[in-house]
């Protein structure tokens, strides 16, 4: 899941994964966002944006909305 603005996935481009789906989901409409959120609770998602700061506090509510298996890419999209 990338939770970075639009226009940075325009200028940056994203983190190639063969054989999985991604999201771009903005920080800033996560919640309101729910809709295009995983079903399965215990599926694996990897997090990320551009440093690591927002992908880390979209885990802590991604935990607290149920998911158990989150993680934040270390370092963000530059790592």
């Amino acid at each position: 899941m990338d939770v970075r603005k639009v226009s940075e996935l325009e200028e940056n481009g994203v983190v190639g994964i063969v054989d999985q789906e991604l999201i771009n989901v903005p920080l800033e409409e996560l919640v309101a966002s729910k809709d295009l959120w995983l079903a399965d609770k215990d599926a694996e998602i990897v997090v990320y944006c551009g440093s690591g700061h927002r992908s880390t506090l979209t885990v802590e509510i991604l935990l607290r909305y149920g998911y158990s298996n989150v993680t934040s890419l270390s370092g963000g999209f530059g790592g």
